[in-house]
């Protein structure tokens, strides 16, 4: 009884789920045919198409796994490549060893970019096959992903963003990083020969 106490307050801190709103979503769910209309052939037809849409969820989660991994692999890089640079340029007066970790932050940023330009293709591919769910679902007695839960997240949680929507700023958020760190061993290789000038 606690429980199920505990798991309506966190509902409810999320927004009410009204009558009307659940009228609403319920519309959004189900398509209108009944099932009580379907022939034999009709349930032939909808397992042949339900048969495709789960190829196309599958499909679509494997996108989203390899994107995921993408992602993994990505920051790992970017992340040891950074801390790399960092140390080195904070720890050595070596010229060769400086212009190294020059050429290093510009494969950085390469890397950045191919990064990003990988999850627009990836953000291309699944919203084209999102697409497809969608169509797929009208020939079905219900749109779980396309209608409804679409329908909860964009209308009832005015605070979602998507992931795509945040993860495209990772790679950018990288090449600032990798900027910066450009601007800094740039104004210390001019700083530093003045301050020696200056001192001698």
């Amino acid at each position: 009884m606690n429980k199920n106490r505990d798991e309506q307050s966190d509902a409810g801190e999320h927004g009410e789920v009204t009558d009307s709103v659940e009228n609403e979503l319920e519309a959004a769910l189900w398509n209108h045919r009944s099932v009580d209309s379907f022939s034999d052939e009709d349930y032939k037809y909808a397992e042949a198409v339900l048969s495709q849409y789960a190829l196309c969820v599958n499909a679509t989660e494997s996108i989203s796994r390899s994107r995921n991994q993408a992602n993994a692999f990505f920051l790992t890089l970017h992340t040891g490549l950074l801390a790399s640079i960092t140390v080195i340029l904070a720890q050595t007066d070596s010229a060769f060893l400086r212009g190294a970790t020059l050429i290093a932050l510009t494969g950085g940023i390469a890397l950045s970019i191919v990064w990003s330009r990988l999850l627009e293709s990836y953000r291309a591919i699944n919203t084209a096959k999102f697409q497809v769910i969608g169509l797929l679902e009208q020939r079905l007695p219900a749109s779980p992903f396309w209608r409804a839960e679409w329908r909860v997240l964009t209308h009832e949680q005015s605070h979602y963003r998507s992931l795509a929507s945040i993860e495209k700023w990772v790679p950018r958020i990288a090449i600032a990083a990798y900027l910066l760190i450009v601007v800094y061993a740039g104004a210390f290789a001019f700083i530093a020969p003045l301050k020696d000038m200056l001192g001698g």
